[in-house]
């Protein structure tokens, strides 16, 4: 909303509030931004790879379900381009 109306100051103050009432801080440092990026991007990294591959592995193949989310996701396609 701020941002759009280029009131940058403001979605700034905004920000910091909103993040500061989530007990999450504005980085101050250059060193906090690096290490909250690289720990954000190893968190994003090990729930794609872990997460994604026991639902595949584990989930999806054990139960023999591959045609019913076959299903789902053709009926999704087919819903989304109609």
């Amino acid at each position: 909303m701020f941002m759009t109306g280029g009131n940058y100051l403001e979605a700034k103050i905004k920000t910091e509030e909103a993040l500061s009432l989530l007990k999450r801080p504005v980085p101050r440092s250059n060193f906090d931004l690096f290490f909250g990026n690289l720990y954000q991007s190893g968190r994003q990294i090990a729930h794609r790879c872990i997460t994604g591959l026991v639902m595949e592995r584990f989930l999806i193949y054990s139960f023999g379900q591959m045609a019913y989310v076959a299903e789902l996701q053709r009926a999704y396609l087919n819903m989304t381009y109609d």
